[in-house]
């Protein structure tokens, strides 16, 4: 039976990774299963799918899709300008999907919902929608929610938590798989630690630049935690300077810092390969995102032994469920204050928790539970 996994990819951020790492453990391991990429737009991700020797297919290309943030009216004339090359991209999927014979196949966006609606009414091909966050359905409008109840045969969640909330897409749970994402530490590329100024408590938060993670929180949290510590905060991401939306954020973001004079405690290093490195480096990981899936520095962080403080969205609960003291709310910067001084008043003694939660990643998150879960999948089809 061939499978096929298709979606919009902009970028090579965590959850891309994850996505070329599932692939490669169930092609590695039989599944024949073939990776749609709609434009072909993120030149990293090409890259790392072909050297990971990947079926990867570009179905339709073209440099730039990305709508953006715009006002309503600008947005739907780039949803206007867009829809033409959207419409085109639907039928070369029909035509990849018919010629490439392929039996299911699955997106992770709603963007990449609609071709599928039209592979399953013109070829009856089942569909699935991998369900990366809990973003989908707090946010979802009535049509995604029509859509989802009636028209999809599988749903793909990483977590059980996140499971738990999916009657949002089923009457039941019997549709509704976990897939969950995978660490090999051995195969983690991990080079030299990052020269971290050890004079002061060095915290990274590995994300992109936009509000969604947390970062003008952060940056307002550091605003008084300087004054009671010496601590620096290390943001590595994609800082998106080329759109304007994002550019204003950062641009915000960074007059912020400037005004409350900051600049010596907390550094933008933007989009880096050897993040690997400053979280195994860096005293203490922050992600204080607003909703997540199963983030996956936050599994690289336990691996390497490095503290975690997260918020508590998506699967971090099904991952931190041994640090629930430093699990905070999102959306609120005294939560993250608290939270950064109970872990510097408390850093000396945490040795045990490091230990366990490398071992906990190591034990539940390998490929071997991986392609279990996914045949448990396979089995039900």
């Amino acid at each position: 039976m061939r499978y096929a996994y298709f979606d919009f990819i902009y970028n090579l951020g965590g959850a891309q990774k994850s996505t070329i790492d599932l692939i490669n453990n169930l092609s590695s391991n039989g599944f024949d299963i073939l990776l749609f990429d709609a434009h072909g737009e993120c030149d990293r991700f090409t890259q790392a799918a072909n050297q990971k020797g990947l079926k990867y297919y570009v179905v339709k290309p073209i440099d730039n899709s990305v709508l953006g943030r715009k006002n309503k009216f600008k947005r739907i004339l780039s949803i206007l300008r867009y829809f033409p090359t959207y419409f085109a991209t639907t039928l070369s999927l029909i035509r990849k999907v018919r010629e490439d014979k392929v039996e299911f196949i699955w997106t992770n966006t709603f963007k990449g919902l609609f071709p599928l609606l039209l592979v399953k009414f013109f070829l009856k091909k089942r569909i699935g929608f991998f369900v990366r966050g809990e973003g989908a359905f707090k946010h979802g409008s009535k049509l995604k929610t029509f859509l989802h109840k009636n028209f999809v045969d599988v749903f793909f969640v990483q977590s059980e938590n996140i499971r738990s909330q999916s009657n949002y897409f089923s009457q039941n749970h019997n549709n509704v798989f976990i897939i969950n994402n995978i660490i090999d530490l051995d195969a983690l590329d991990i080079g030299d630690n990052f020269d971290f100024d050890k004079n002061f408590i060095n915290i990274a938060l590995p994300a992109s630049v936009i509000p969604e993670k947390g970062i003008k929180e952060a940056i307002e949290a550091m605003k008084t935690l300087v004054a009671k510590c010496n601590i620096k905060l290390y943001i590595i991401g994609n800082t998106f300077e080329g759109k304007a939306n994002t550019r204003a954020f950062f641009q915000e973001m960074k007059d912020y810092i400037a005004k409350y004079e900051l600049d010596n405690h907390i550094e933008f290093l933007g989009f880096r390969d050897d993040v690997l490195n400053i979280i195994k480096g860096a005293d203490l990981v922050l992600l204080p995102s607003y909703s997540e899936g199963m983030p996956r520095v936050v599994m690289e962080a336990m691996a390497l032994e490095t503290f975690v403080i997260a918020t508590n969205v998506g699967a971090i609960p099904d991952l931190l469920f041994n640090n629930l003291d430093y699990m905070i709310k999102p959306r609120d910067h005294r939560e993250i204050e608290k939270a950064i001084l109970k872990f510097v008043s408390e850093r000396r003694y945490l040795g045990d928790k490091l230990e366990s939660n490398k071992n906990f990643i190591q034990a539940n998150y390998s490929r071997a539970n991986q392609l279990a879960r996914f045949k448990m999948f396979t089995d039900w089809l």
